[in-house]
């Protein structure tokens, strides 16, 4: 995770870069379906190990591979319903009015935040754990199927010494700045 010349590493200009481009294909979405789509790509991470949810979560005598496979195929179930309520035959996204609305609000924005910060947290844990684990497995911006050659080991993590500052403590709950 090379810094960039604003401080930013690869690994956080190709996520911002990807997020963009969530954005300009799907426009700005309501928090439920992208939390439904986050889960969604949480179970295909768990799709990565040695499971076979075809032969359901009962054949694992392991507590945590058990949870793994119904966490696949809750994302099959995500997957589904997101296809089905927010694209079009061909896969492209539908214009926002014409997609299925999930009828339920948020009610706790800060806490919403707060646990998004966790998830945050919880890839840039995963992503140094892989890292060390295997190397650079892929450049940042190269398509997933593109694999180059494990060649540099990872960097030393510094331990922290405090509590990261959290951007959004001066939010309200309500979306606005503190004066």
């Amino acid at each position: 995770m090379t810094p960039s010349g604003d401080g930013l590493s690869r690994m956080e200009l190709f996520w911002r870069q990807r997020a963009q481009q969530n954005l300009q294909r799907w426009g700005l979405q309501d928090p439920q379906p992208t939390v439904l789509a986050m889960a969604e790509e949480v179970a295909e991470m768990a799709e990565t190990f040695d499971l076979d949810p075809e032969v359901g979560p009962d054949a694992y005598r392991d507590p945590g591979a058990k949870l793994l496979v119904r966490l696949v195929v809750l994302g099959n179930e995500i997957r589904d319903y997101l296809d089905e309520g927010a694209k079009d035959d061909e896969g492209n996204p539908l214009p926002p009015r014409e997609r299925a609305t999930i009828d339920v609000d948020v009610e706790e924005p800060p806490q919403l935040i707060a646990e998004l910060d966790d998830l945050m947290a919880l890839g840039y844990q995963l992503q140094s754990r892989m890292l060390a684990d295997y190397g650079e497995l892929r450049q940042f911006g190269q398509p997933r199927q593109q694999r180059r050659p494990m060649t540099q080991a990872p960097p030393e993590a510094e331990p922290a010494d405090e509590e990261p500052e959290n951007p959004w403590d001066d939010v309200e709950a309500d979306g606005g700045d503190h004066e």
